[in-house]
């Protein structure tokens, strides 16, 4: 795969994929579109992510211009692999056209959505405290 210096990854139709670790989560941002011609490349790096221990995801669609079967395939098989590894996929500030895709198909329903980046890692944290706060409780009662 191709990485500029930025390590942003650049695909066909101009779709790009930028990933940043953050405390409790990784983000990845999208732009151009998720379809037949970018997803597989999409998938494996997402993929990486998770396999590289990632619990949460969050996808930043904001500069998402088309969603095709094939790119929402991909967004549901990664929630699925998440789900069943204990984590959680978030979809954060979704453009019209993942939107309009994810009412239609009813797949609204399925995702975390989250208006903002913002308001997605804060609920990545949310997710993630009760983990932190139970390991203290269980060292302080042993002792």
């Amino acid at each position: 795969m191709r990485v500029n210096d930025d390590g942003i990854e650049p695909w066909s139709a101009g779709t790009r994929l930028e990933t940043a670790r953050r405390a409790h989560c990784v983000v990845a941002t999208v732009t151009g579109g998720i379809e037949l011609g970018s997803v597989t490349a999409l998938r494996e790096r997402l993929h990486g992510q998770v396999y590289a221990g990632a619990p949460q995801l969050v996808l930043d669609l904001s500069g998402v211009t088309f969603l095709d079967s094939a790119g929402l395939s991909m967004l549901v098989g990664l929630r699925r692999i998440l789900a069943a590894r204990g984590g959680t996929l978030r979809l954060a500030a979704c453009s019209p056209a993942v939107v309009g895709v994810l009412h239609l198909t009813g797949l609204v329903r399925s995702f975390a959505v989250h208006e903002s980046l913002a308001a997605a890692e804060a609920a990545a944290e949310a997710d993630s405290a009760p983990e932190a706060d139970s390991a203290p409780e269980a060292d302080a009662g042993s002792g």
